[in-house]
């Protein structure tokens, strides 16, 4: 973790979990590497605000 990295803590819904674990799950099939869940977490946001600010534009 790079010194600027900020550890957060948050709770989420049973069934937003399970959606991420699926799409760990596909990560893991797709790079054939294993992704943890906070991995997962941070591409399932990137990939959020990416198409949010997009949207601004």
């Amino acid at each position: 973790m790079a010194p600027h990295d900020q550890h957060i803590s948050l709770r989420l819904s049973a069934d937003l979990l399970e959606r991420v674990e699926t799409y760990r799950l596909e990560l893991e099939k797709m790079t054939r590497q294993t992704v943890s869940q906070a991995a997962a977490l941070r591409a399932l946001i990137d990939a959020g605000l990416e198409l949010v600010e997009k949207g601004r534009k």
